[in-house]
């Protein structure tokens, strides 16, 4: 995006240019320019550090689903499902964590008489609430012991992220 091109300028500034001034058009509205009130979990921290402790619970958590799967969800005929993000906002005043979102993907085919292949994909959009900050979401996910990441009891909840995928996949 911002490499030059031949002759002068970048695809950025042809962008940005044709966003100021399109052709036969006028200039797009600024939507908002109060600042954002919440944040992804991915960007509420600043330091390399502390967004490798989010990784690092995102990554135990869904290897607790894996570890799962073949035993509850991936008996369906999604029996291929996936972890594809894992998404959290987070008001950015308090650290608080008002909602998680976890998107699956899965697929499956049939073969019909004449060898045709009939394919089904499908994503599916879990969500679940807690009441704690993200720290202690990672804590929750990232502590030692021999229970399983996905059912442990998230932070200000009886429920689990586990309990979360109840009644969302298949």
């Amino acid at each position: 995006m911002h490499e030059p091109l031949p002759g002068g300028g970048t695809i950025d500034d042809a962008v940005g240019e044709c966003i100021a001034h399109p052709l036969g058009g006028t200039q797009l509205p600024v939507l908002s320019t109060t600042p954002l009130t919440y944040a992804a979990a991915t960007d509420y921290y600043t330091t390399a550090a502390n967004r490798q402790k989010w990784t690092a619970a995102v990554a135990a958590v869904v290897g607790g689903f894996d570890n799962i799967c073949g035993d509850t969800y991936c008996g369906s005929d999604f029996g291929d499902l996936r972890s594809v993000d894992l998404l959290c906002a987070i008001t950015k005043s308090t650290g608080n964590v008002k909602r998680c979102t976890w998107v699956f993907g899965g697929s499956y085919a049939q073969a019909a008489a004449n060898g045709a292949l009939a394919e089904t994909s499908r994503t599916f959009a879990c969500s679940f609430g807690m009441h704690g900050t993200l720290a202690q979401l990672i804590a929750t996910w990232s502590a030692a012991g021999s229970d399983n990441p996905i059912q442990r009891a998230l932070p200000g909840t009886t429920a689990s992220a586990y309990d979360g995928l109840g009644g969302c996949l298949p």
